[in-house]
């Protein structure tokens, strides 16, 4: 397992939750990808590293993907063993308070903005919980990139999703087989649309 993997992985586990450099003005960074395959708990689709990942006593907890696009630069998506769904971004330049509420926007391809807050639970990395879990899961499965906005840091990200609509269905996969349920049908059979309308309601003045 690579190191990036290891730190999204331990993030996961310490906070179960929710990137960031201190530049301005926002500063995108496109994540590039490139064949598929899935043995066991292990995935592949380009860049994009899936597996599942268990405590020490053997208990699953999350199966999540993750792609490192150089720069000490990462993102990864998950869905934790009750079906939250997240993700997370890290770079080695940060120097962030850990445990720090971020205000986050991101924007999946022409969906509207939606507004979440994002927590670091290491000083190089920020994660956020995803709202309408299974339509986000099939609006990235269809889309080709999301930006994502740390509006506390003024900093940017776009996110490049080429190979991530074959790493999605291989993500769910992952949860059921090791939860043994079929809970991941409500993501498979998702309508990317519904609850769109929500999504395009204006933030609170104090988000802004």
């Amino acid at each position: 397992m690579r190191n990036y993997q290891r730190n999204f992985f331990a993030a996961f586990a310490v906070c179960c939750c929710s990137f960031i450099s201190p530049l301005s003005p926002f500063h995108w960074t496109d994540v590039s990808a490139q064949t598929f395959s899935n043995p066991d708990n292990q995935f592949y689709a380009g860049p994009w590293e899936g597996t599942a990942q268990f405590l020490d006593d053997g208990t699953f907890f999350a199966c999540l993907v993750v792609n490192d696009y150089g720069r000490g630069q990462s993102a990864a998506f998950g869905i934790n063993r009750d079906y939250s769904f997240w993700f997370g971004l890290s770079s080695d330049s940060w120097s962030l308070a850990r445990q720090t509420r971020y205000r986050v926007t991101y924007e999946i391809d022409s969906f509207a903005p939606v507004n979440v807050v994002a927590s670091a639970p290491f000083s190089n990395m920020v994660m956020a919980d995803f709202p309408d879990e299974e339509q986000t899961f099939q609006r990235i499965k269809l889309a080709k990139a999301m930006k994502v906005k740390i509006i506390d840091l003024n900093v940017g990200i776009k996110i490049d999703f080429t190979h991530l609509d074959k790493a999605m269905p291989a993500l769910i996969d992952c949860v059921d087989k090791n939860t043994g349920a079929k809970t991941g049908d409500d993501f498979r059979n998702a309508d990317p649309e519904a609850g769109n309308k929500a999504f395009q309601i204006s933030p609170p003045k104090d988000f802004l």
